[in-house]
C-alpha cells in the first residue's frame, strides 16, 4: 500500500532504479510505521511502473491518505492481472506465494525482512545518491524532526542543571559513584533500609558529586532523586532501576546528554536493551528507560520519542540512526588524522581505523591495554587478535561484548604493519602491561576522555564529506554492511574493503548461519538479530542480488537479459524486442535509459548527471620526520625521561620521533634540574639520595 505514494520518489543511476518507501508516512497509517526502506526495482517491475504513471499520472496527485492509497493499490491490481491475462488472485495470497517460492533459493533473514520483521532502515535518499555518484556533497543540517514531538509539561521540582561546573572527573569515579548507591540501596539480611530523609540525604550528596563527572551520571543521579522525592518510589524500586540503567554510562561514556545528541541516547537505550537475556526482560528494561527519558523530557527539555517494545526489539525512532562510510571516504579521512602531529594525532588516527575496520565502540578503543593485544613480537607474520573484555575503567560491559578480533584479518596488510609498530613503540615506553594502548605517557593506566578524541574525528568526517550527522558510531556500522555484502559476494555500486574476501575463506564455506553468527560476534551483539535488526542498512542490495542479478537463484528464473525479461510484458508495456536490441546497442546494458526513450513524457531523476564535487582539503598540522621537545606532551616527557635511565639516546630518539640532540637536550636538563640547589643548600639529587639510603637502613 506504500508504493502509490513512493512513485514520485522514482530515481536511477547507471544501470539501477530505485523507490524510497515509508519515507513519507500518511496521517491516517494504522499500526507500526515501518522504517525507511529502498526498493531495487527489476527491468520488468520498471516498466509497468513507468508505462501506468505515462498513462495515467503519478498516484498520489489522486488522494495522499492511508485509505485512499490502499483502494487504489487494489484496483491496480485487478487490472494488471488482467492486462496479464492471469487469474485474479487476492494481493495477500500473491505475496504469500511470492515468499514461500523465495525461502527456497534468498536467505531466510531476506525474505522474513521483506514482510516486516527485523526490517533494517535504509539510508537518507541524499546520502545514498552521494555513496553511488561519489564526490562531495553538502548535506541540509539535519532539523530534528523529535523536535517537533510535544514536550511534556511537568516540572521536576529539581534545581536546574548547572553548565559551570567543570567535569574533570574520569569515567571510573562516575562507576564508582552508582556502584556506590546501588549498594546503599541494597536490602541485606537483618538490616533496616535508610529512612527517607536518611535516602534523601544520600541522593543529594550524589548529585552534588555528581556535577563533576559524566552529564549522564548525573541524570541518573537526579532521576533517582526525582523518583525518590516526587514519585515517592520505594528504595527497592531504586535498586532496581538503578541496576537497569547503570550501563548507558558505558554507552555514552562523557557524551553531553542534550537535544543535539538525542540519536545517541536513543541508541544508548536500544544497547542496554539488546543486554537482556529474555524477552520479559527486554521489555522491563524497556519500561525503565522510558521513565528515565520522560524525565529528562522535563528536566532538560529534550523531545519526547515514542518508545515500543514490540516482538523482542526495541523501536524509538520512524527512522533508525542510518548512515555509512565508503571505502574512499575511510581512506580520506584516515589520511587527515594521519598527518596530525603529536601522539594525539596517531592515537586519533588508530582509534578511527580500529572503529571502521573492527567495530569499536569509542568506550572499547580508548580502553585496550596493552596486555588486550596478543602477538609474537619474534615472528614477522604473526597474528594479531584483540581481546575487547572487562577491566577496572569499563566494568559495565555485558558478557556478548567481551569479543577476540583477529585483526590480521579485518585490517590491511600495510594497516596491520603500522599497527604492530605502534603497539611496539607503546610497549617500549610502558612501564606494566595494563598500561593504556592509547595513553600519552609510560604509566597512563585511565582512559582518556573520550571527548579529547571524538571531536576532531567527528569534525574532520563532516567536513570532508559534508554530512553532519556522520558520527563514530556509523563507523561499526559500516563493518557490519561490508561484512554481509561480501560474505554474500553481493556487487556494491561504490568502493568497499575488498580485503574481507581471505577472512570469508577461513570462516565460513559458502552462504550459511554460521556468517551471520560471525558477524554478530564481531560487533559484540547476543545473537544475529540485533544485527540484523539494528545495523544492516542496504537490505535492498541483497534482494537485487538474489532477485535480479543471480536469475538462478530464483526457481525457473533462467532470463538473464533485461530484454528477455520483458519478453512476456510485451503486450502490457507495448514495446517491440526488436526497438529494445536496438536501444541496447545504442545506449548500452541501462535498460532505466531505454525505457526512458519509450516513454518520453516520463521525466527520470539520474544520479549520473549530477554534477561530482572535489572533496575538500582540511588544513593540517603536518606531523615533521622530527619533533622537538616542545612538541611533546608532560606525559611523554615523563616517559621519556624514564626510558633515558634505561635505553640508549638514539632509542629515545626513535621511540619518540625525537630530532638528533632533544634527547640529550632533555638529560642535560633533568640533570640541571636535580642538582640545582634548594633553600636549605642542598640538591634535589643529593636529598633524593640521602632519603634512599636512610630508607635502606
Amino acid at each position: 500500500n506504500a508504493l502509490p505514494l513512493a512513485t514520485e520518489t522514482l530515481t536511477v543511476h547507471e544501470a539501477s532504479a530505485w523507490l524510497l518507501l515509508h519515507d513519507a508516512v500518511p496521517d491516517d497509517m494504522p499500526g507500526k510505521v515501518p522504517p525507511r526502506h529502498r526498493w531495487l526495482l527489476g527491468v520488468p517491475a520498471l516498466a509497468v511502473l513507468m508505462r501506468h504513471i505515462e498513462h495515467f499520472g503519478y498516484p498520489a496527485e489522486k488522494g495522499r491518505g492511508y485509505q485512499q492509497t490502499k483502494t487504489f493499490t487494489q484496483k491496480a491490481w485487478r487490472h494488471f492481472c488482467r492486462a496479464a491475462d492471469a487469474d485474479t488472485m487476492p494481493l495477500s495470497a500473491c505475496q504469500e506465494y511470492a515468499a514461500t517460492a523465495f525461502r527456497l533459493h534468498v536467505p531466510e533473514y531476506l525474505v522474513n525482512s521483506s514482510l516486516g520483521k527485523h526490517m533494517g532502515t535504509s539510508l537518507a535518499e541524499a546520502r545514498w545518491q552521494q555513496l553511488l555518484g561519489g564526490g562531495y556533497v553538502e548535506h541540509a543540517v539535519p532539523e530534528a524532526e523529535l523536535r517537533k514531538a510535544s514536550a511534556s509539561t511537568v516540572e521536576t521540582g529539581l534545581s536546574p542543571m548547572s553548565v559551570e561546573h567543570k567535569r574533570d572527573q574520569p569515567l571510573y569515579e562516575g562507576r564508582a559513584l552508582l556502584k556506590s548507591l546501588h549498594d546503599t540501596f541494597y536490602k541485606r539480611r537483618d538490616q533496616k533500609r535508610l529512612s527517607f530523609e536518611g535516602a534523601s540525604q544520600e541522593l543529594k550528596r550524589a548529585v552534588a558529586a555528581a556535577q563533576r563527572m559524566a552529564p549522564i551520571v548525573e541524570c541518573l543521579c537526579r532521576w533517582l532523586l526525582f523518583l525518590h522525592l516526587k514519585k515517592k518510589r520505594k528504595q527497592s524500586t531504586l535498586y532496581k532501576y538503578l541496576g537497569v540503567s547503570m550501563p548507558l554510562l558505558q554507552a555514552l561514556g562523557d557524551t553531553p546528554v542534550d537535544q543535539d545528541r538525542l540519536a545517541m541516547l536513543v541508541e544508548a537505550y536500544q544497547y542496554v536493551v539488546e543486554q537482556a537475556r529474555t524477552e520479559k526482560n527486554r521489555g522491563y528494561r524497556w519500561t525503565v528507560l522510558r521513565s528515565f527519558h520522560s524525565f529528562l523530557v522535563a528536566d532538560l527539555g529534550l523531545a519526547n520519542v515514542t518508545m515500543e517494545f514490540v516482538g523482542g526489539g526495541a523501536t524509538v525512532t520512524h527512522h533508525a540512526d542510518a548512515n555509512c562510510l565508503s571505502e574512499q571516504e575511510f581512506l580520506l579521512v584516515a589520511g587527515h588524522l594521519a598527518i596530525q602531529s603529536g601522539a594525539m594525532g596517531q592515537i586519533r588516527y588508530w582509534v578511527f581505523v580500529l572503529g571502521f575496520r573492527a567495530g569499536l565502540r569509542i568506550g572499547e578503543a580508548l580502553s585496550i591495554q596493552l596486555d588486550d593485544v596478543l602477538l609474537c613480537d619474534q615472528m614477522e607474520d604473526t597474528d594479531v587478535i584483540l581481546l575487547i573484555r572487562n577491566n577496572v575503567y569499563v566494568g559495565t560491559k555485558s558478557h556478548d561484548s567481551r569479543r577476540q578480533l583477529p585483526l590480521h584479518y579485518l585490517l590491511t596488510d600495510n594497516e596491520l604493519g603500522a599497527f604492530k609498530n605502534f603497539v611496539a613503540n607503546r610497549k617500549e615506553v610502558a612501564r606494566h602491561g595494563r598500561v593504556m594502548l592509547f595513553g600519552e605517557g609510560g604509566d597512563s593506566v585511565a582512559p582518556l576522555r573520550d571527548d579529547r578524541v571524538q571531536v576532531e574525528i567527528h569534525d574532520a568526517m563532516r567536513l570532508i564529506i559534508g554530512d553532519p550527522s556522520l558520527r563514530f558510531h556509523h563507523l561499526r556500522h559500516s563493518l557490519a554492511n561490508y561484512l554481509l555484502l561480501s560474505f554474500h559476494g553481493v556487487e556494491v555500486p561504490w568502493t568497499i574493503p575488498t580485503h574481507h574476501a581471505a577472512l570469508w575463506k577461513e570462516v565460513a564455506d559458502g552462504p550459511s548461519r554460521s556468517g551471520l553468527y560471525f558477524i554478530a560476534q564481531v560487533m559484540g551483539h547476543a545473537s544475529p538479530d540485533v544485527t540484523l535488526r539494528s545495523y544492516l542498512h542496504f537490505t535492498c542490495l541483497l534482494a537485487d542480488h538474489y532477485c535480479h542479478r543471480r536469475p538462478a537463484a530464483v526457481e525457473r528464473n533462467d532470463r538473464h537479459h533485461a530484454i528477455a525479461q520483458m519478453e512476456y510484458l510485451a503486450g502490457v508495456v507495448e514495446i517491440k524486442p526488436a526497438t529494445l536490441r536496438k536501444w541496447k546497442e545504442r545506449f548500452g546494458d541501462k535498460p532505466p535509459l531505454w525505457l526512458g526513450k519509450a516513454y518520453p513524457q516520463f521525466q527520470l531523476t539520474d544520479v549520473a548527471q549530477r554534477e561530482v564535487l572535489p572533496y575538500p582539503s582540511l588544513p593540517a598540522k603536518h606531523l615533521p620526520e622530527r619533533q622537538g621537545l616542545s612538541q611533546l606532551s608532560l606525559e611523554q616527557v615523563e616517559a621519556a625521561l624514564d626510558s633515558l635511565h634505561q635505553r640508549s639516546i638514539e632509542d629515545v630518539e626513535r621511540i619518540f620521533n625525537l630530532r638528533e640532540g632533544e634527547a640529550e637536550v632533555l638529560m642535560f636538563c633533568a640533570k640541571r634540574v636535580l642538582t640545582a640547589r634548594t633553600r636549605r643548600g642542598l640538591a634535589l639529587f643529593a636529598i633524593i639520595v640521602s632519603r634512599q639510603e636512610s630508607s635502606r637502613l
